[in-house]
């Protein structure tokens, strides 16, 4: 994989340094004249310079140093009566006469340097009491993980902060137990159950507290008691008295040997995108789920569980290969509708078992499964980007934001809720992918974010591969990133992302972002690029390895990653670029970005086809496609165009799959097909201040712009003339899918928990009718941070806006 080099030397930031401790005041230079001072004590005239003239008065010292310092009165009997009151015996001594020979600093000097002593001595004896109290709490050392992630300095907060759980601990946050107990006292009144059971647990281990964290998160595997809809749930204001939701989710899932089947396939092709499960321990309660009887299943399946495997089914089934599919016995249709059909049964299982109040990391690995369906189909970005708000707020309160690194220090004093290491490695997984999902998309929303930096204690998820936890052990495991494993992409994709965040942050302060800071991210982005290990670099030009199946995949889409984010940084600057020498950087970096984008689109078409299922994979196409379409229009070439056309044939692969490649397809089409009207039409004389062509397109001197207002006149006509001669096929609003009307893709909560006693088992599940011609509006495709061509024209529009004026 070939970098691309840096624009501009970049200069890292060095830490700040701690600020000074205060300098001493400068000293006054004294005459010898033989004045004192009443009220000065004699050594108050010394100069510290050496060439002074020192008093030679022989007056006894009246007080011991540390009356001295106090200026009380002292008895003169060491240890004083003063300093044995105080209990400063230790350091009640006599002041040594002066060697009139030698210089001594001015009592303001030693009461200054006296003062900061006492500052760092009071200093010295909190962090000893913070050492106590972590030791004694079952605390681990160090700081966040982020800062060794990001690179980046903490800011710090100059008051103590409330020490909250057994969890908040590990990251060294303490409070004063008065101060703890008054706050444990306001959770009760407050009705902040998961801290009230916290609490509860700290005071008496031995305590059975209903509804805890750890009861539905226990990474054993083991099946428990099936919950029924509580009555403060809504859903109970829906459904009869005794209504048993489970069963009715069971009796829609297919048999236990298709189920098993999707299973196998998900791990084996798909869940390396998220990592956010372990295999072994999903398979193990996959298999009991499988053997048993449905209403026995019913009675045993945890629901956190349930809607975990709901979801698996869901990707599995929107993800399926042609003749996996095929080998199952179900047609395209089917497979499309029982996806639907899983997903809204995940969503109905979360809500029933109610994940807003009984939080579980099963709930949360849902939700980041959910998220990767709901970004591939139509109409369900937003309802993720909700979803992930209340996740993130789950997350922190079940200690996910605090699970620092694992340390030999740190090994024995994990709170009790995390003593596996099993469980906190999947923790991480999860926290950073709800994380990922909120930094990366905070453009598309304001430029605002969930999770601050500030607040998170995470480490990164360590180089690990599932079969390294087998045994649930409290012995954590480490190694280098520079070995492969199946955490290695997660990891390196995780730094990305944060570079990602400080442009949002920079953004929210100065937009468009300075072009300095721009050279410098890019800077750094190109770094972090170099440092890949060999074995993402190199994957893309070296035969494929049976040992590492997903290598290939996860090489192509780092390396589509960083160079979309190269070209997301210039974008602002890539209009001008075509006209200003001084951003031409920019418009270089965009092009050969772009170009390198739709080269591993290529490698990944003909390799590994799978990968273009993804959505992240067609927005990073889409992005690139029209800025190499750009390129086009000012310097055409049959290569280009060739490119072009490729990566269209390469996302038509994925129409049936994924929405966004339908809308990315459309938009493509129309942009060619304007493109080749502008060419043919003629030119029809107007006004002196206004032109256009035959088509009605309003002349300008952009030839991108002209072809994108060509595609918009023809998206925003309800019927397009084709009866104008000498045009070519008119460019349809219907081929566009621009502005049809949004039709609903999946069933309700609500509907599919509709109360059918006598609901058989199914097999197959045919649904209602997908169209798979729909597309969705603009707003879908370009619902996300990477990239779109509404803020493309918005460059060229106030470019075009300032050189008219």
């Amino acid at each position: 994989m070939s970098h691309p080099p840096p624009l501009q030397p970049y200069q890292t930031s060095p830490f700040l340094p701690p600020p000074p401790l205060p300098m001493l005041p400068p000293v006054a230079s004294h005459s010898n004249d033989g004045a004192k001072s009443p009220s000065a004590e004699p050594s108050s005239s010394l100069s510290l310079s050496s060439n002074q003239v020192v008093s030679s008065s022989k007056r006894p010292i009246q007080a011991c140093g540390e009356c001295k310092r106090r200026k009380i009165k002292c008895n003169r009997v060491y240890p004083c009566g003063p300093c044995l009151l105080r209990g400063d015996e230790a350091t009640c001594k006599e002041v040594e006469k002066v060697d009139p020979g030698q210089t001594y600093a001015r009592v303001q000097e030693v009461d200054i340097i006296s003062s900061r002593v006492t500052t760092l001595e009071a200093q010295l004896l909190a962090l000893q009491q913070t050492v106590q109290n972590l030791q004694r709490d079952g605390s681990g050392d160090g700081d966040s993980a982020d800062i060794s992630i990001a690179d980046t300095p903490r800011p710090h907060s100059p008051h103590i902060e409330r020490r909250r759980s057994a969890e908040d601990s590990v990251s060294g946050i303490i409070a004063h137990p008065d101060e703890e107990v008054a706050m444990v006292l306001e959770d009760f009144a407050m009705g902040h159950r998961m801290n009230q059971v916290r609490a509860t647990k700290r005071l008496n281990p031995a305590a059975d507290v209903g509804g805890t964290a750890t009861t539905a998160t226990s990474p054993e595997g083991i099946l428990g008691e099936a919950r029924a809809i509580s009555e403060h749930n809504p859903l109970a204001f829906f459904l009869p008295s005794g209504f048993d939701y489970i069963l009715r989710v069971l009796s829609v899932l297919p048999d236990a040997h298709r189920s098993w089947a999707l299973v196998q396939f998900y791990f084996a092709k798909h869940e390396w995108y998220t990592k956010a499960l372990h295999a072994p321990s999903f398979y193990q309660e996959c298999e009991k789920l499988l053997s048993l009887p449905p209403y026995e299943a019913a009675r045993q399946v945890r629901p956190e569980f349930l809607c975990v495997h709901l979801m698996v089914l869901c990707l599995a089934l929107h993800l399926i290969e042609p003749d996996i599919q095929l080998q199952l016995g179900w047609s395209t249709q089917e497979t499309h509708d029982l996806a639907k059909l899983m997903f809204s049964a995940a969503q109905a299982v979360l809500w029933a078992s109610d994940f807003l109040s009984s939080h579980s990391l099963d709930h949360l690995q849902c939700i980041v499964l959910m998220g990767v369906y709901q970004f591939n189909v139509d109409d369900q970005s937003d309802a993720s980007w909700a979803l992930l708000g209340s996740a993130i707020k789950v997350a922190q309160n079940l200690g996910l934001s605090r699970l620092g690194p694992e340390t030999e220090s740190r090994k024995a004093l994990w709170p009790e809720a995390w003593k596996s290491f099993r469980r906190r490695e999947i923790g991480r997984r999860v926290w950073w992918n709800l994380i990922m999902l909120d930094w990366s998309h905070a453009t598309a929303h304001s430029a605002t974010y969930a999770a601050h930096p500030s607040q998170i204690h995470t480490a990164a998820p360590s180089n690990v591969n599932d079969n390294d936890m087998l045994v649930d052990s409290r012995e954590f495991i480490t190694r280098s990133n520079n070995i492969y494993t199946e955490s290695t992409f997660n990891i390196y994709k995780i730094r990305f992302v944060i570079l990602y965040r400080e442009l949002v942050d920079h953004l929210n302060t100065t937009s468009p972002a300075s072009y300095q800071f721009i050279l410098n991210m890019d800077m750094r982005l190109v770094q972090l690029m170099d440092s890949l290990p060999s074995f993402f670099r190199d994957a893309p030009n070296l035969p494929d390895d049976p040992t590492k199946p997903n290598l290939l995949k996860e090489s192509i889409l780092l390396g589509i990653m960083a160079e979309n984010r190269l070209l997301r940084l210039h974008r602002p600057y890539l209009t001008r670029g075509f006209r200003e020498s001084k951003y031409a950087p920019s418009k270089d970096r965009c092009v050969q970005s772009a170009r390198q984008i739709l080269r591993l689109l290529g490698i990944a078409g003909e390799r590994c086809p799978d990968l273009l299922r993804f959505w992240i994979v067609i927005f990073y196409s889409f992005t690139a496609a029209i800025v190499v379409f750009l390129d086009q229009t000012r310097a055409p070439t049959e290569e280009t165009r060739t490119t072009l056309r490729s990566t269209l044939a390469l996302l038509k692969t994925a129409e049936n799959v994924s929405a966004a490649a339908r809308n990315a397809i459309s938009l493509l089409e129309g942009l060619f097909a304007a493109e080749e009207e502008i060419a043919n039409a003629p030119v029809v004389e107007g006004s002196a201040k206004r032109k256009r062509d035959s088509s009605g397109v309003k002349e300008v001197s952009d030839p991108f712009q002209k072809v994108v207002n060509r595609l918009l006149l023809a998206a925003s006509s309800p019927q397009h003339d084709s009866s104008s001669a000498g045009n070519p096929s008119p460019i349809s609003v219907t081929s566009l899918g621009l502005f049809e009307a949004a039709t609903p893709a999946h069933t309700g909560v609500f509907d599919f928990l509709q109360v059918n006693t006598n609901q058989p088992e199914l097999d197959v599940f045919v649904g209602g009718g997908h169209d798979d011609s729909h597309a969705a509006g603009l707003g879908h495709l370009f619902s996300s941070d990477f990239g779109d061509l509404s803020s493309l024209l918005q460059d060229f529009e106030s470019v075009q806006g300032a050189e008219a004026r």
